[in-house]
């Protein structure tokens, strides 16, 4: 998954200004990693099928426990609706 250049420069013009640049260098390289080492959750951000609340809660939850407690619903939810679809 790459960064849309746009926001890429946005955020490489924000850390100019505000002298954060190389942090948010290596927070997009940390997630870029975390999204190549768990396919799932990569799967559940840009599923349009969960909210943008449900979303965000992955996005917020740092640890791998709770991060998991939140994308487990999700993906039964996911399930569920899928196993709907073969009934109709």
């Amino acid at each position: 998954m790459t960064v849309p250049r746009r926001y890429a420069k946005a955020l490489l013009t924000l850390g100019k200004e505000d002298g954060n640049y190389k942090a948010y260098g290596e927070g997009l390289q940390g997630f870029a990693l975390l999204l190549e080492r768990e396919p799932e959750l990569k799967d559940a951000l840009l599923n349009p099928v969960y909210g943008r609340e449900d979303r965000q809660k992955l996005l917020e939850t740092n640890n791998v426990q709770d991060r998991l407690n939140v994308l487990l619903p999700l993906l039964a939810r996911e399930q569920e609706l899928l196993s709907l679809g073969t009934k109709i």
